[in-house]
């Protein structure tokens, strides 16, 4: 009775964790990343990520699909972020990647 009662706990346990969103997890310079903006032609854009000296998080893109020659984004001008794992892209909450920046970072000029 008692095996019965803890499998179903663990199961209802993996239930549950299964349906909240990963934590956040540390990007680091140079994680390949695909990002979707107002700022730049619809679709994915694929680019690498980059903590800034003081903080700040930017995303290079490597494409030339960017108007007016713009590569570089902040958080704030990114509507979508994806991490890429091995073959499968993982969704990037923005709002606490923000928050966890200085303000500064969200001064940047479109």
């Amino acid at each position: 009775m008692r095996f019965t009662w803890s499998l179903t706990i663990l199961s209802t346990l993996i239930t549950v964790a299964s349906g909240l969103a990963a934590p956040i997890a540390p990007l680091p310079n140079g994680t390949t990343v695909r990002v979707q903006s107002p700022e730049m032609i619809p679709g994915w854009h694929i680019g690498k990520l980059e903590i800034t000296p003081d903080g700040c998080i930017m995303v290079w893109i490597s494409s030339s699909e960017v108007p007016g020659g713009r590569r570089g984004f902040g958080l704030m001008f990114l509507s979508k972020l994806e991490r890429q794992e091995g073959a499968t892209w993982i969704d990037v909450r923005i709002a606490p990647l923000m928050e966890k920046e200085a303000k500064s970072c969200r001064n940047g000029a479109g």
